[in-house]
């Protein structure tokens, strides 16, 4: 049974005590995978290190220099010229994933 985790100051905090009280699909150093999880994690370390969001360190550190104007980190400010694959409720295109969006 896994640990009964307390409760928890912010989304940030609940996440990296989820990750800590999780079990390894595999072992270590036994073969590469992909993580979600381990992605957010690297996002919450940039923030500790720079001292900005994520929003922001990804605009600043990507999408500026590359000249991106349609890419955005979350929703954009208009959804004028959005490609939605239909009703913008329906494919919860415009649903905030908090700490989880992509």
């Amino acid at each position: 049974m896994p640990p009964v985790l307390p409760q928890f100051v912010d989304a940030k905090t609940e996440s990296i005590a989820l990750l800590i009280n999780s079990h390894s699909v595999t072992g270590t150093s036994q073969t590469p995978i992909y993580s979600n999880a381990a992605y957010g994690l690297l996002g919450l370390a940039l923030e500790s290190i720079t001292g900005s969001s994520f929003d922001t360190i990804f605009q600043d550190g990507i999408v500026a220099p590359l000249g991106l104007r349609r890419t955005f980190w979350s929703l954009p400010p208009s959804d004028a010229n959005a490609v939605i694959p239909g009703d913008v409720n329906s494919t919860w295109w415009n649903y905030d994933l908090g700490q989880d969006k992509p």
